[in-house]
């Protein structure tokens, strides 16, 4: 896909065509994450049976730092268009210390599980202390834990997840790909902000990590635009766009663009089509009393985006400096 804030090269896909089936069967593992996090009860994914969870450490306030819930590992029996294979979903932001972690943009060095890269990979402290750290009582940090939940040998595996758990997903991506790359991959997530710099797209690249990763985005989201180019981050894989907001200007809401639920909702709607794209209503699962409304993506660029990414930027910085 192309992006008007970047000017760093990934896969463009214009005619991209997604599987239906495997698709909303990942929209809503991802979604299952989020509930398990929260201790509710959850729709299971069709055709899946549930491996076991797994947690990462969320860190940087010191005694407030915690162990938490990160996602959930499917075994999927396959549909008539998709191999069966194990599902990785990853949660995303659900929780304060999620948040402070997601504003460290700082880049730290990419370690796989198995194996090593032949050049440096620099990728998001924050995304990454999550995926690597072990802190309490803990046993095991994120990596290992779902590297111990795939059956030795098991292929091909989805990863997926939104937002935060968007980016995991990618993370994870280059893991597989590097550590043990002899599994099948499909790396297929929803409103992924940016993980790292060109080192860590040469990385994505070299492995083949880059070829398995699609990700699903909103036009009208500014996560998936962000970190910002002026921080060195690139986009890596293809793209699947579509575009919703409230349906008065007026009433925009960044987390309704953002919303995994509204999400699914259009990828509902639009994956039966020819072409992928639906024009329609619905309610918005953050506040029912709005309606939000769906449209094929705009051919504007997203320039008008860049002014408030940079205010979100400069707010999360400072916010981070002061807990610092």
């Amino acid at each position: 896909m192309a992006d008007s804030t970047s000017s760093a090269p990934f896969t463009a896909a214009p005619a991209l065509t997604l599987d239906q089936s495997l698709t909303l069967v990942l929209a809503q593992a991802s979604l299952a994450a989020y509930a398990e996090y929260a201790g509710k009860p959850y729709t299971m994914p069709d055709n899946c049976t549930l491996v076991g969870g797994f947690t990462g450490w969320d860190g940087w306030l010191g005694p407030f730092d915690k162990e938490e819930k990160f996602g959930l590992v499917f075994q999927y029996a396959g549909s008539a268009t998709a191999q069966p294979g194990y599902i990785v979903a990853f949660r995303g932001t659900d929780s304060t210390l999620d948040i402070i972690e997601d504003s460290f943009w700082d880049l730290c060095p990419f370690q796989p599980y198995q194996n090593s890269l032949p050049t440096p990979a620099s990728v998001s402290t924050g995304f990454f202390d999550i995926y690597l750290t072990k802190g309490g009582s803990m046993t095991a940090s994120m990596q290992d834990q779902v590297f111990s939940l795939l059956p030795a040998g098991a292929t091909p595996v989805y990863a997926t997840g939104h937002s935060l758990g968007a980016a995991l997903s990618q993370l994870f991506a280059l893991d597989l790909s590097v550590s043990q790359p002899g599994r099948a991959l499909t790396c297929l997530n929803f409103a992924s902000p940016r993980v790292g710099d060109a080192t860590w797209q040469a990385a994505c690249d070299d492995s083949g990590a880059t070829q398995a990763i699609t990700r699903v985005v909103n036009y009208h989201d500014l996560v998936p635009d962000y970190p910002m180019e002026i921080l060195s981050y690139v986009s890596i894989g293809a793209q699947f766009e579509v575009a919703f907001r409230r349906i008065h200007w007026w009433e925009y809401n960044p987390i309704s663009n953002h919303s995994m639920a509204n999400l699914q909702t259009v990828l509902t709607h639009c994956l039966p089509l020819t072409p992928q794209s639906w024009t329609g209503t619905f309610p918005d699962y953050v506040n029912a009393a709005y309606t939000m409304s769906s449209t094929p993506p705009p051919a504007t660029p997203k320039a008008e985006w860049l002014n408030k990414l940079q205010e979100m930027h400069e707010t999360a910085s400072s916010t981070a400096d002061a807990l610092a």
